[in-house]
């Protein structure tokens, strides 16, 4: 049974290395590979068999190696919050940075130099990406690529537009501006309204004991203290 499942989790480690078999072979045997922190994925996948025989014996690791590919997958698909704080901050941060590039671009100053300006300001996560952002608009605006989901993705989109309609960068820009104002203020208020109905749980777990023992116990010790036996 042992063995099963040990055969399943090599499977599952196997699995989870990204790439061809070629490449999967050679990133296990790597020394350089073995000298780092396993990624999670891995540590997933290589788990799921075992977690399988401990449930269910041996089926149980069986089924935990064939699912050990899905669960590794669906972990490294996660994104860890420290990265979904970055991208929320840098997407506070870049109305601001539009503000500036656009305030920049209106006064004479091109908008590579600008946007490369406005990134040497802005401080981390925001700035390194404008800068990044920077030096792909020395090729052509083609090729900035942020990505759908990254923050950044509006400025981008700003930008391409601009260069393929023609309209003056400035005017897109201050639009993308207001347009970013405007989503982040109804990101806050959304927020704020979620604090309610967040908050409504501990108050009443804080009030109904409060008001339990203050206004119940009390009259329950009088109505019991002045029965006569």
């Amino acid at each position: 049974m042992t063995v099963v499942a040990l055969v399943c989790a090599a499977a599952a480690a196997y699995t989870a290395v990204p790439g061809g078999a070629a490449g999967r072979w050679r990133a296990l045997r790597s020394p350089k590979r073995r000298a780092r922190k396993l990624p999670l994925p891995m540590i997933a996948g290589v788990l799921a068999p075992f977690l399988g025989f401990a449930l269910a014996g041996v089926w149980g690791g069986i089924l935990g190696g064939v699912v050990a590919p899905v669960v590794a997958r669906a972990v490294d698909r996660l994104e860890p919050a420290s990265r979904r704080r970055e991208r929320r901050l840098a997407a506070e941060q870049l109305p601001l940075a539009v503000d500036l590039t656009a305030a920049a671009v209106a006064g004479g100053v091109p908008v590579q130099r600008a946007i490369a300006l406005v990134a040497e300001a802005m401080p981390p996560p925001l700035g390194p990406q404008l800068e990044s952002v920077a030096r792909s608009l020395l090729v052509s605006a083609d090729a900035v690529d942020a990505g759908g989901g990254s923050p950044l993705a509006p400025l981008v989109r700003a930008l391409q537009r601009a260069a393929t309609s023609g309209v003056p960068i400035v005017a897109v820009l201050d639009d993308t501006a207001r347009e970013l104002h405007r989503d982040r203020q109804a990101s806050r208020r959304d927020a704020a309204r979620r604090v309610g109905v967040r908050t409504a749980a501990p108050l009443g777990v804080c009030f109904l004991p409060a008001f339990f023992l203050v206004g119940i116990v009390p009259a329950l010790v009088g109505a019991f203290t002045s029965i006569s036996w």
